[in-house]
Parts: C-alpha cells; structure tokens; sequence
C-alpha cells in the first residue's frame, strides 16, 4: 500500500511547478498580444500622425501586461520582470512626453 501512495505522489506535480508553467503560459499570451496588437495597428493604411500616434499607445500596452505580470506572478524571474516593469515605465514616460513636445510644436508652426 505505501508503494502505491509513493507512486501517487510521485505523479503529482508539485505547487512550484503548477506556478512556473502558469507563469510561463502567462508570458506567452502577452507576447502573443502584443504581437497582434502591433499587426492589428500596421494592417490598415496610416498616415504618418497615425504611426507617430500608435507608438506610445504601444509601449503604454505593454507597460500595462508587464505591470500585470509583475504584480500577480512570485518567482525567480520576479526580479527581472520588475526591472523590465520600470524599465518600460520610463520608456512609456519618455515616448508621451515626446509626443506631447511634438503636439505642441507642431501648434506653435500653425500661424
């Protein structure tokens, strides 16, 4: 009988596996939203505003799933993800910010 439970056990995956291949599926589908996000904005024809518009909705996006993935998943990778998470945080920060200088140069050439 206690060979038979030994078996049992051994067939069973552990908690720290389940998290690690739900942590990994996890990266998965956000590489693979981004992906499509990045297609779904380049598939109809965009002018040149309409490109310079999508870039940091892009990084904003990604920012967000990073930010998501950071804060639900505890693992070895935890630390990395914080930096890449701040990382693209500034990033972000830097892309709105440029885009808010270009808005507002381009209206200062108006007149």
């Amino acid at each position: 009988m206690e060979n038979n439970e030994m078996e049992n056990k051994e067939l069973t995956p552990s908690p720290k596996y389940d998290q690690e291949r739900q942590s990994s599926i996890s990266v998965q589908l956000i590489v693979g939203i981004i992906i499509l996000m990045i297609l779904f904005l380049n598939v109809p024809h965009n002018t040149e505003d309409e490109k310079l518009f999508q870039v940091p909705l892009i990084s904003g996006m990604v920012t967000v799933l990073l930010g998501a993935y950071v804060f639900m998943y505890r693992g070895k990778g935890h630390v990395a993800g914080k930096v890449l998470f701040i990382i693209s945080l500034i990033i972000t920060g830097v892309l709105i910010a440029g885009l808010i200088f270009i808005i507002g140069l381009g209206q200062a050439f108006q007149h």
